[in-house]
């Protein structure tokens, strides 16, 4: 991705999601697969387009456009050179890699803070080159009313219409997210009236098998939707989520989940393990409700039932605070602002030492 002024262009895979989205926005766009057998062509037409365009900054999404990406920005004069190394990405310490972070970019920005640590580990970069750039979500137009939420999930599913709900979302392995689901709601069903939601976290549809066994289990108490990219109106009717993350302890540095953001956008009250990446924007809301990532389904339960009888009243003030910082610092608008001051800073440095 590049900027001039006001002007954005993106580089990416034709069939890509990030391509797509930009085309239908109307920002010019150019297709490339950044496939390593066809470096070489790319890298030709990279340059092309560099010294077409004209650029201040390249900012290369990840690795694998980065090596072509960078080099090309370097021989056309491109000022601003970025690489995101990505949460979750395992960071390569290959001569090649070292030589992509300390030669060719300017910066490295990072959606984890604990990346950081390991780049400058790693590589011997300096602060001053390393910036931690939050993931931003897309703010909904407007935020339903929590009464109005209610009913149409409620209506959704065939319920009265002052049904209250408890959802349940994740990336964890179906197999093993079922078997916490049903051990949470048999330790709270005869002392909540709830019914519960399973809202997933991934395109794939949940097998039909899954849903029955569940369904038949809970005599109609649970119920699934389907992956939604804005399911605004699910997070606004709830009373509160649990947040199951897939536990990967090969991943260097996880970040924030995106789903995770868009829940506490909505204030609502999460529940969820102390697990990195979590942790690092759970305490920011003042929302104390994370438990062990291997603790017993019954603590889990523990907490619903402390979040809807004994904390209600006090956690409204703290969702309602955590909504705020997301959207002062987790939104697209918040990232895009710092990224954009990162290029100014950048663009001042450079003239003066071109004055001087």
């Amino acid at each position: 991705m590049t900027e001039k002024g006001h002007k954005i262009i993106v580089i990416a895979p034709s069939g890509s999601p990030l391509f797509k989205r930009a085309k239908k926005m109307g920002i010019q766009v150019y297709p490339l697969s950044f496939n390593r057998l066809a470096q070489m062509g790319e890298y030709s037409r990279l340059k092309k387009i560099f010294a077409a365009e004209t650029p201040f900054a390249v900012n290369c999404h990840g690795q694998n456009d980065a090596g072509p990406a960078l080099k090309a920005a370097g021989k056309t004069g491109v000022d601003c050179r970025i690489i995101s190394q990505h949460a979750g990405s395992r960071i390569k310490t290959a001569w090649f890699t070292k030589g992509l972070y300390n030669q060719y970019c300017d910066y490295i920005f990072t959606d984890s803070p604990k990346t950081i640590s390991l780049l400058q580990k790693f590589f011997k970069i300096k602060d001053i080159r390393i910036f931690s750039i939050p993931g931003g979500i897309i703010e909904p137009t407007t935020l339903p009313h929590k009464t109005e939420a209610q009913k149409e999930l409620s209506f959704r599913f065939g319920l009265p219409p002052d049904t209250r709900f408890v959802g349940f979302t994740g990336q964890m392995p179906l197999s093993r997210m079922g078997d916490m689901i049903l051990q949470t709601f048999e330790s709270i069903k005869t002392q909540l009236p709830h019914h519960m939601v399973i809202a997933s976290d991934q395109p794939q549809v949940f097998p039909s098998d899954l849903k029955e066994n569940l369904v038949r289990a809970t005599q109609g108490r649970i119920h699934f939707l389907d992956f939604e990219e804005a399911a605004w109106t699910l997070y606004r009717a709830l009373d509160c989520m649990v947040f199951l993350p897939k536990k990967d302890e090969a991943r260097q540095a996880p970040g924030i989940p995106q789903r995770l953001l868009e829940i506490m956008y909505a204030q609502c009250p999460v529940i969820a393990p102390k697990h990195s990446g979590i942790t690092d924007i759970i305490n920011h809301s003042q929302n104390d409700l994370l438990f062990d990532h291997d603790s017993q389904e019954k603590r889990i339960g523990q907490l619903v039932l402390e979040t809807i009888y004994q904390k209600s009243e006090a956690l409204k003030g703290a969702a309602a605070a955590a909504g705020e910082h997301i959207r002062k610092h987790h939104t697209i608008d918040a990232m895009g602002r710092d990224i954009l001051r990162i290029y100014r800073l950048h663009q001042i440095r450079l003239e003066k030492e071109r004055r001087f």
